[in-house]
Formats: C-alpha cells, structure tokens, sequence
C-alpha cells in the first residue's frame, strides 16, 4: 500500500507540473518569461521522473538501469538553477538582455553536460550490503555543487530585491514566486544533494518494501 501511495505521489506532482508548464506556456501574458518557466517546469519533470525510476531500479528491481536514470537524473537537474536565474531576470517586467548575458547564464549547462557524460560529476550508483544504494560521485562533483547553489542563492537575492523595491501586483507575483520555489527548492537540495554528496542514505529501500 504505501509502495502505491509513492507511486501516485510522484506521477501526481509529474501531472501538475505538466499541466502547469502547459498552462504557463500557452497562456502565459509575458511569453519570453513563461517560456523559459515552462522548459524550467519540464526540466523538473525529467528530474522527478527519473529519480523515481533510479529509486525503481535501486530498490524494487535492482539493476544496472539505477545508474542509468542516476544521471539521467542529473542531466535534467543542470539546466534548472540556469533557468532560474534567467527567469528570475527577466521576470516581473519580461526584461530583454543581449546575446552576451544570455550565452554567459547559460554556459555552464553544457559544460557540465559534458563532464557528466565523460563520468566526472557522477558515475552511476554502487549497491551495498543491507539493501543500501549510494551514488557514486565523480571527481569534480563540487563543480556542479557550486554551481547549483551560486546560481540559486543569487536567484533568490535578486527576488528579494525586487520584492523590496516594487508594488502593487508586481510585488504580489514576486511574492509567489519566491514563496513557491524556497521550500521545494531547499528540501529538493538538501535531500537530492546535499545529502547523498555528504554520503547519507535516507530510506527509499523502505518505502518500497
């Protein structure tokens, strides 16, 4: 029963998040700004997705498929603090920059592409006794840990600022957005990174007993 409750989580916060970019995309007053939330939206997608497929294959069906989806995994997650940023950029006001601060946001996303496929940020996972499955980072591994964090810290500083300087409605969509993304974003870090760089495990074994 509680294997099927997870399950219906995960795909449950799959479909919104679907539905959600669908909407943002297609609806969205300020199209540059909901474009790049609706590719932010599908990212977290893939990442949801394919976590849960490496818990699948780590915890129901142990395989070799659990390394796959590990970094499957990590390859939807790169682009998300760079979209952020962007999104938060250009958002409230649907701000345009020139070629050069876009190309500058976004150059890290296929730098660290390539050293996930070349094993250097994570290698797969490594499976121990006592049902345990840990990831297996790779050497430069804090790269992407600066990264994600640098970007998102000031994502949130330049919200807070504008937050602080606007009014009205402006102020008041500001407000959701940070509201919205600080928590799941701060567990997401903590249990999706933080955690397994720091070598803690915590229980999806148990989950799906």
């Amino acid at each position: 029963m509680l294997n099927l409750l997870v399950d219906l989580f995960y795909f449950g916060v799959i479909a919104a998040n679907f539905v959600l970019a669908i909407l943002m995309f297609y609806r969205g007053s300020q199209k540059r700004a909901s474009t790049i939330f609706s590719l932010l939206i599908f990212c977290i997608i893939g990442w949801i997705y394919s976590a849960y497929s490496a818990n699948y294959f780590s915890f129901v069906v142990p395989s070799t498929m659990a390394g796959f989806w590990t970094k499957a995994a990590y390859l939807f997650t790169i682009p998300i603090p760079a979209l952020f940023f962007y999104f938060v950029s250009i958002f409230p006001e649907n701000r345009k920059f020139g070629l050069l601060y876009d190309v500058s946001v976004f150059l890290p996303v296929p730098i660290i592409w390539v050293l996930t496929y070349f094993d250097l940020i994570v290698k797969g996972v490594s499976f121990l006794p006592n049902n345990r499955v840990v990831e297996v980072f790779g050497p430069l591994i804090d790269v992407f840990v600066a990264y994600f964090f640098a970007y998102l810290v000031l994502s949130f500083w330049m919200l807070i600022r504008k937050y602080r300087s606007k009014s009205g409605t402006s102020k008041m969509q500001i407000a959701y957005v940070l509201v919205g993304c600080l928590i799941p974003v701060t567990i997401a870090g903590t249990t999706n990174l933080v955690m397994p760089v720091m070598g803690i495990t915590y229980g999806w074994d148990l989950l799906h007993k």
